[in-house]
């Protein structure tokens, strides 16, 4: 008896080292992508009446990782005191403040390849389009004064611009994000994007790669074989095994 317990005490002491051993190999690091983002509201030049931020950052970053698979980091937002951008009554107006090569926010970055991704907001009138931003770069800008639905819309749209992508002009299905459709549904819950969109954003040179997920991965086989052994063989062993409820074992 004294050999017997023996040797089922030095079984599960080796099964559970070996689990112990293996538990650490169990987890990995691995690389998931994510895009810095910059908000900037435009407020006069005394610093008052500064634009609004009503998008939905939660919204925002559910459909970039549901579609593209690529994590949002909002920075906290800051603010450019301009009277002359605080309001842009036209395309041309967005699109000169966009593209010009010494931005007229001073904190913006210098290189236009640069990251974060700024983003500016500013009233407009109701005639300009919603958002705009330049292709692959990282200046875009979102009309501040509509509401919340339209306005993350926006941001959305402005983002793949920053991504890579471009309009849609003939995609068959509207809800695609870039779609330029008169009529197009405001809900980004229902937006979609082709694997060749996707395919662009991931290859923007935006993305930060990163390592703070954490995903199962397999652990060494050869100890996982052997800790499983060595609590079967102290399952095998143990008394009582394979008794029914009121049997009891005989003692020797």
């Amino acid at each position: 008896m004294k050999s017997q317990l023996s040797g089922r005490f030095t079984a599960g002491v080796v099964g559970c080292l070996v689990l112990l051993i293996v538990l650490p190999f169990g987890r990995e690091a691995r690389a998931g992508l994510i895009v810095d983002i910059q908000p900037v509201q435009i407020c006069l030049d005394n610093g008052s009446d500064c634009s609004a931020l009503g998008f939905d950052a939660g919204l925002l970053s559910d459909f970039w990782l549901e579609k593209a698979g690529i994590s949002l980091n909002f920075l906290d937002s800051r603010t450019f005191n301009s009277t002359e951008f605080h309001t842009m009554d036209s395309n041309s107006q967005v699109s000169s403040f966009l593209t010009t090569l010494t931005h007229p926010d001073p904190v913006a970055p210098a290189l236009i390849r640069d990251g974060p991704i700024h983003i500016w907001f500013s009233n407009s009138a109701d005639f300009v389009i919603e958002s705009n931003g330049v292709v692959g770069f990282n200046r875009s800008w979102v009309k501040s004064n509509q509401a919340t639905p339209q306005q993350t819309l926006a941001m959305a749209i402005a983002l793949g611009f920053n991504l890579g992508l471009t309009r849609v002009e003939s995609d068959p299905i509207e809800q695609n994000l870039m779609a330029f459709i008169p009529a197009f549904p405001i809900d980004l819950a229902v937006k979609t994007l082709r694997p060749d969109q996707v395919d662009i954003v991931l290859s923007s040179p935006f993305l930060v790669a990163t390592s703070d997920v954490t995903v199962p991965a397999p652990p060494p086989l050869g100890l996982l074989w052997i800790g499983l052994a060595a609590l079967a063989l102290l399952r095998t062993r143990a008394p009582g095994r394979g008794l029914r409820p009121g049997q009891v074992t005989a003692s020797t």
